[in-house]
């Protein structure tokens, strides 16, 4: 598996982060340079740092996995596309409903850290087959992380022009994404 489908990866997995970030910006007064790098850094850190970690993880548990691991990976990625796809059809106004006129800035550090890290839980699982790919795994996470902050920050960009829709075809699109991917993984070995 090449640069193609990486960059699928990449995508699939960016998805839950822009989906939040689209609903920050619904209702973002304005979003400042410093709110900017916080999204890049802690959607983009996180996205690349997980799938890292389910690399070393498999690293860890060593050749004893390497056959029954990219299964592992794969039907990780096909079941966490279906719950994604299905969780883009639950509408979820509550979080845009909690900021709207409360004052709230909705890109807070405090707020922002914890939803980078619930939305890279399936790049964890990504990375249990990292070495199915062919480029370097540095170059994968890093690619991930790199496509993860630019979507985000495009996200919230379209986000106050595209409205409320952009957040469950982005959901879509990276569940569709990652249940290709997880198929692939189990189909070709």
């Amino acid at each position: 598996m090449g640069l193609l489908d990486a960059l699928l990866l990449a995508v699939g997995l960016a998805m839950d982060a822009a989906a939040v970030c689209a609903a920050r910006g619904l209702v973002a007064r304005q979003v400042s340079p410093a709110a900017r790098k916080r999204v890049a850094l802690y959607f983009g850190g996180s996205q690349a740092l997980m799938p890292l970690a389910g690399w070393l993880l498999a690293r860890a548990i060593g050749s004893f996995a390497a056959s029954w691991l990219p299964l592992v990976g794969g039907a990780l990625l096909v079941y966490l596309g279906i719950k994604m796809g299905r969780e883009s059809f639950q509408a979820d106004r509550e979080d845009v409903a909690r900021f709207a006129g409360k004052g709230v800035d909705p890109f807070e550090a405090s707020l922002l850290m914890p939803l980078a890290l619930a939305t890279s839980i399936d790049a964890l699982a990504a990375g249990l087959v990292l070495d199915r790919f062919t480029l370097p795994v540095l170059v994968t996470v890093s690619l991930i992380g790199l496509v993860t902050a630019g979507l985000s920050l495009a996200a919230i960009e379209f986000a106050k022009t595209l409205g409320e829709r952009i957040g469950k075809a982005s959901h879509l699109l990276g569940a569709g994404l990652l249940v290709l991917i997880g198929v692939r993984l189990l189909i070709v070995r």
